[in-house]
């Protein structure tokens, strides 16, 4: 999904398959930092739950890449899972219903 603003992307998010049908990868998430601090990354979150619930999808699961991001995804309903560091950094890894 592409957000535009005056035919400038200015925002993406991508909902990818898990391993289990009930559930789906919120990736890609990005906000133009001229438009940051908006409310856009809330409506990101907000339209990928409501995608969601659209294909009867019951869990949504992400990967924080920055520790920073943490609070912004607790703050919208995601349950913290564990710390991965898979890509050679910590990552934390969260769980968010749809509903």
């Amino acid at each position: 999904y592409i957000i535009t603003y005056a035919n400038r992307p200015i925002a993406t998010f991508a909902l990818q398959d898990a391993d289990s049908d009930n559930a789906k990868w919120l990736t890609y998430v990005y906000v133009d930092e001229s438009f940051r601090g908006l409310g856009i990354g809330t409506q990101l979150v907000n339209f990928a739950k409501e995608v969601c619930r659209k294909i009867n999808v019951d869990m949504i699961l992400l990967d924080t890449l920055t520790p920073k991001l943490d609070h912004f995804y607790e703050q919208r309903g995601a349950k913290w899972v564990c710390e991965d560091r898979s890509l050679g950094h910590p990552t934390s890894l969260f769980r968010m219903g749809t509903h």
